[in-house]
């Protein structure tokens, strides 16, 4: 059987794919030095607790919103959960609405909580990462304080702001595969390239 021949647009999406991987390698090769310079170029601030892997992952993730026309500068999320307030005395006690107990998500029955807990974490870590790009806050450390969490809580959910907006896309629309769920990104590496991520996911 005769390979069917790729046009030029999937030629260009494939140099373009390479061009990314080429530029992303050559980030391990760069002295601290050469690395803040490319930082610069593309963030206002400098991190205060900077550390080579974050600055790598996200210069990775600019990289290629750039390449492909995806700028996190307009990517907002917020999110809506229902719930009814339930009344006993002296208690109060927020319940999730009965009807809304559970999704589809490809066939697959996921629990209401496990769906939220995903939405919301998206949301919160794209929040505080614009807080701290915009610079009303230093640090994760200092969102951990103010909202009273454990460091290690609020770094593992900014790695979600590193994510395929591809994916992300699917999260919001509940049509992500079924393992896919915020205890699944803390068990998981995230590869700094999208179609890295989800090669990773498939794999799991």
């Amino acid at each position: 059987m005769k390979q069917r021949s790729i046009t030029p647009r999937e030629q260009r999406s494939l140099d373009q794919l390479n061009a990314i991987q080429r530029k992303v390698a050559a980030l391990d090769n760069l002295k601290m030095p050469e690395l803040w310079k490319v930082w610069d170029v593309h963030f206002p601030r400098r991190p205060v607790h900077p550390n080579r892997k974050f600055m790598t992952s996200r210069l990775s993730h600019r990289f290629q919103e750039l390449a492909f026309g995806m700028s996190g500068d307009t990517f907002r999320i917020t999110t809506r959960t229902p719930f009814k307030l339930k009344r006993r005395p002296g208690i109060k006690s927020v319940v999730m609405a009965s009807e809304t107990a559970e999704v589809k998500l490809n066939g697959e029955c996921m629990d209401k909580s496990s769906q939220i807990a995903l939405f919301q974490g998206l949301a919160r870590a794209h929040y505080w990462q614009r807080l701290l790009d915009a610079g009303e806050v230093r640090s994760g450390s200092e969102i951990a304080q103010q909202e009273g969490l454990d460091p290690s809580t609020v770094n593992e959910l900014l790695r979600l702001t590193l994510l395929d907006p591809a994916l992300v896309m699917e999260i919001l629309e509940r049509k992500q595969p079924q393992e896919v769920c915020m205890m699944w990104f803390t068990r998981n590496a995230l590869p700094d390239l999208w179609h890295e991520q989800f090669m990773s996911r498939s794999a799991n």
